[in-house]
């Protein structure tokens, strides 16, 4: 687990994690389908049926994996290394590797739990910053297609009162990604393959790459 001393820091990505994690719910409930599944993520459902095990995952060109479930999210980079977020607190936990098959419950990823270097450290930030930012995008993905009412109808249906509109969400992502850059340490890497903010999402198959701007107007998360 990598450790971040900012409190106020933690405690806001905790809130934003939580807020995000049941808009992207709402989103699979959409009256007019998975909005999920429309933007070309996949679907893999647990056996056991458990709410939250069904897992989404998105393939970007740059061949990053991004995993959602209902209980946190996942970021792969193309050598197998890799960070989760549980729901509701803001603790980064490494990845030994990347899972070889679709994983329903977050104690089965290889988590590693032992105290990450300096260098760890830096990787695991500069991972977190694109995830961030790609959540950001698909915020502005919705706005674009579903319209900023949408998400604020969403935001309005939760149980508990979530303190971030519908139409502040992405700027809020990508404000996030900004403050954690600057908690880096001095010799975070400036490039490499989280370097450039995620642009496309494509099918985890192999497909020719579709530019982000040609997906806004498809969509989907499935029930």
């Amino acid at each position: 687990m990598v450790r971040f001393e900012r409190s106020q820091f933690r405690t806001q990505a905790a809130k934003l994690l939580d807020q995000q994690l049941w808009c992207w719910g709402r989103d699979i409930l959409h009256p007019k389908g998975n909005l999920l599944l429309d933007l070309g993520m996949c679907r893999y459902r647990d056996a056991n049926h458990q709410k939250d095990g069904t897992m989404y995952s998105a393939s970007t060109n740059e061949g990053n994996i991004v995993w959602l479930w209902g209980f946190g999210i996942m970021c792969c980079s193309p050598q197998g290394d890799g960070v989760f977020l549980q729901r509701s607190r803001f603790e980064p936990k490494r990845l030994r590797h990347r899972p070889p098959r679709p994983v329903h419950y977050w104690h089965d990823l290889p988590l590693i739990q032992k105290t990450a270097t300096r260098t760890e450290t830096n990787q695991m930030q500069a991972m977190l910053k694109q995830l961030f930012l790609w959540i950001s995008q698909y915020e502005h993905w919705i706005a674009e297609t579903q319209g900023v009412s949408y998400r604020q109808s969403t935001i309005e249906a939760a149980p508990k009162k979530y303190q971030v509109p519908g139409a502040k969400l992405a700027w809020q992502w990508s404000q996030l990604a900004k403050k954690l850059h600057r908690l880096n340490t001095s010799d975070l890497p400036a490039h490499g393959v989280w370097a450039t903010a995620i642009q496309t999402v494509a099918s985890p198959t192999p497909a020719p790459a579709v530019r982000y701007h040609q997906l806004i107007h498809k969509g989907t998360f499935r029930r």
